[in-house]
């Protein structure tokens, strides 16, 4: 409330009687005050009955418990199970409460079944210390006996102003009374309590509740213009009146017969002057709100500029003593004039809350100032919420909330359904850029397109609008930018159709983040794109010559509307849409090709231009240099790997060694020719280089390799024989590998001095393999040849 209602509140604060809470227990907390008091008078087992069962801790017999979701959690008490017929006499007492001269009881309870009783009593004067059943003497101010409701409800209000309570302190007693004549575990005997509430009351209490702008301008949603029209305004610029309503509660125990009625409009900036006005002859019941519209509204009276407002407004019964709560207001922004109201406010520009300085502000409707016509009138049409489908995982692409249009159960129904825009100012000889997101539905059966045009006319109706823009069908299954160019013929105020015309049996069309903004306003959209997997990059040029195969990826903005693909700088479109893989087949000539990217906005055209050169492949290159690690460890590395892949590359380590890898260990020192072959489909090369092993012991014994070690037959069909001789006794390892390397057969001979032994080869698939021999002196292999 601002300065000036605070200063006419002032002049109550000394002599204003408050109303006042007495007692507010929920119970829903689990908690009972320490002050109250529960008496187990009948002492049965039925107050125990659920302790088995780990619920009931079986101490009392009032007891707070949490039944889940169907009772939830309160105090509860329960039927006398065990020993029947039994009444119950379980009392739940209050602490002591100091009344006033009118004061009111209630509290929600819940009977499980029929044949449950309890009663209300109230005293003024106890025994002891705490109070105690013998001190209720006096008959029931209420009971409740009649039915099962299975449900919460509260009771009629209880009036405590009976002479012998009021203005006196008393406590309150819930007495449990039911009968139960049926052993077993009673639940049907089940009684909850939660919730009880003494207020003291006053005879006339009135309590404002909320303040509205309503009439020709929906305020929260609406009276908004910015420059680029991020959203629009529903009043167009202002020049309406505003119908100003103030509601409110009568709280008090009569009936208010007459008021007085304030608001003032309050700038952040410049003071208001507050508007009063008196109304007589209403009957206005205890329990009813009232809505009072002003009669005195002065026309379109916020046109003094841009600027953050207040409404208040406040209300004063005849005979009302209590002035608190009594005021109530909301805030919001009026902009007649163009500006961009997201530098000078928290502003959104999709379905969802303006937060202005850290107060989220609700909008006046459900509908955001949006307007919507079911023109097949099937009842199914357009609609904003923020629960879809009634729970179904549609996320809106951000906030909470999305337009949606949901198709006709019938299956035979084609969709006809507007919703129309908030009004807005358009000029003549100005492009606009309308601007959203959009989806259609899918589920593990299929995927639901729809169909969707923008129209545009100076009412909200499908008989005023013109189409400029038929999108035709939304077959994406996530959300994706949707963009139009609108231009009218002459200046004035026009709303905005999207007209859903899906056909029959399809699901839910999805929008969000709606936009209208001027065309040319910011930075103009240029058209940038790049060429991916091509083989080779440098700046704007790229080359081909693996595949012919590349992806053209424009860089996407909502301003372009379309985009135009010409492969080879002939003038032709070849393609259209933002990212366009080509097939190969528009590149299987080596040339070079100039690819330009043609963009369409609403400004106008723009182009950007690459080349592609498109070649064969480099020559095979199998050139190699040798790295000596020492040890006899040697490797190869190719000078210029074939960039495209698919080449076989095969190497030679002249010991006699053939295969694919790039390194290899000697096992004797010697002079080696190392031979690398490169080869395609389409071509081969070979290139060979030496390497010089030094330093490495001799073979077994003191013979040459041929001397020492016998490998017969070769080509071996069965077996194959190895014999050799040594000048000691030693442990021999001898292994059979492949040409690749892979171990076959392993054989560790302990203390031997002369070997001969025979392997079955039978096994083996025809080709080149070595017979490796190792001791604790040196080691040696030879190969041998099997065929079948």
């Amino acid at each position: 409330m601002k300065k000036l209602l605070t200063l006419l509140f002032g002049a109550f604060a000394v002599t204003s009687v408050q109303a006042q809470t007495l007692l507010d227990v929920p119970f829903t907390d689990g908690a009972i005050p320490t002050d109250f008091t529960i008496l187990d008078e009948d002492g049965a087992s039925g107050d125990v009955f659920y302790a088995d069962q780990g619920l009931w801790a079986g101490s009392s017999s009032f007891q707070a418990v949490n039944f889940g979701a169907t009772l939830g959690l309160a105090v509860w008490a329960c039927g006398e199970f065990e020993t029947v017929p039994q009444t119950a006499d379980d009392w739940l007492i209050t602490g002591a409460i100091p009344l006033g001269a009118s004061t009111q009881f209630t509290f929600d309870y819940l009977f499980v079944s029929p044949g449950m009783s309890i009663e209300v009593l109230a005293t003024n004067s106890i025994a002891g210390a705490t109070p105690s059943a013998s001190d209720f003497t006096q008959a029931p101010i209420a009971t409740y006996n009649t039915f099962a409701n299975q449900t919460w409800v509260t009771t009629p209000t209880i009036d405590l102003s009976d002479p012998a309570l009021a203005n006196q302190t008393v406590y309150l007693a819930i007495h449990h009374t039911t009968l139960d004549d049926a052993t077993g575990i009673a639940q049907d005997k089940l009684f909850g309590i939660r919730n009880m509430l003494v207020r003291q009351t006053l005879p006339i209490d009135a309590i404002a509740q909320s303040m509205s702008l309503s009439g020709a301008a929906e305020i929260y949603s609406t009276d908004y213009l910015v420059s680029d029209f991020d959203y629009a305004a529903y009043s167009c610029g202002g020049g309406m009146s505003e119908a100003v309503s103030i509601t409110f509660l009568n709280d008090g125990t009569n009936p208010i017969t007459a008021f007085e009625a304030c608001y003032i409009v309050d700038s952040l900036v410049d003071g208001g002057t507050p508007n009063c006005e008196s109304v007589t002859g209403v009957n206005i019941l205890p329990g009813q709100t009232y809505t009072h519209t002003f009669a005195n509204t002065t026309a379109d009276f916020m046109t003094a500029g841009d600027d953050f407002y207040l409404l208040d407004g406040w209300i004063n019964a005849v005979g009302d003593a209590n002035m608190v709560n009594d005021s109530t207001g909301i805030r919001f922004v009026w902009s007649h004039q163009g500006h961009d109201l997201a530098v000078e406010g928290d502003f959104t520009s999709n379905y969802d809350l303006i937060d202005f300085t850290g107060g989220q502000i609700t909008y006046e409707t459900n509908n955001w100032a949006w307007t919507f016509e079911d023109a097949n009138n099937d009842g199914f049409s357009f609609s904003i919420t923020p629960n879809p489908l009634g729970g179904t995982a549609v996320i809106p692409t951000s906030g909470d909330f999305l337009l949606q249009s949901v198709f006709n159960s019938d299956g035979v129904t084609d969709a006809d359904d507007w919703a129309f825009s908030p009004c807005m100012t358009l000029e003549a000889g100005k492009s606009y850029i309308v601007s959203f997101q959009a989806q259609c539905g899918q589920d593990n059966v299929g995927t639901y397109p729809e169909k969707l045009e923008l129209g545009v006319g100076d009412i909200a109706s499908s008989g005023a609008m013109s189409i400029f823009q038929d999108l035709g069908t939304i077959g994406n299954t996530s959300f994706q930018g949707y963009t139009a160019c609108l231009t009218v013929p002459v200046t004035g105020q026009y709303f905005i159709g999207l007209h859903a015309y899906s056909d029959a049996d399809a699901w839910h069309l999805d929008i969000d983040d709606f936009s209208v903004a001027e065309a040319g306003s910011g930075n103009p959209v240029t058209a940038n794109f790049s060429i991916t997997n091509a083989d080779e990059e440098n700046g704007n040029t790229y080359t081909e010559y693996c595949d012919g195969q590349v992806n053209f990826v424009a860089s996407a903005d909502p301003a372009i509307t379309d985009y135009a693909w010409d492969y080879d700088g002939d003038g032709t479109i070849d393609a259209n849409g933002p990212n366009v893989s080509s097939t190969g087949t528009s590149f299987t000539t080596n040339g070079t090709y100039e690819v330009m990217l043609i963009i369409t906005t609403c400004n106008g055209l723009d182009t950007a231009t690459r080349t592609l050169i498109v070649s064969d492949p480099p020559a095979l290159d199998a050139s190699f240099v040798v790295i000596d690690q020492g040890n006899g460890n040697v490797s190869i590395q190719l000078s210029n790997p074939f960039p495209c892949g698919g080449a076989q590359t095969t190497v030679n380590w002249g010991d006699g060694t053939a295969n694919n890898l790039t390194s290899h260990t000697y096992t004797a020192d010697g002079d080696y020719t190392i031979t690398v072959t490169l080869q395609t489909a389409t071509d081969i090369a070979q290139s060979t280089e030496s390497v010089t092993i030094t330093g490495l012991s001799t073979a077994i014994g003191e013979l040459s390799l041929e001397d020492a070690m016998t490998v017969v037959p070769s080509p071996a069909a069965s077996d194959v024989n190895v014999a050799f001789s040594l000048f000691n006794v030693q442990d021999v390892t001898m292994t059979i590998s492949t040409i690749e390397g892979r171990i076959v057969e392993s054989r560790i001979i302990e203390s031997a001095k002369m070997v001969n032994e025979t392997f079955d080869v039978r096994s083996l698939d025809n080709g080149i393999y070595m017979i490796n021999v190792s001791t604790e002196t040196g080691s040696t292999s030879s190969s041998f040849v099997v065929s079948h």
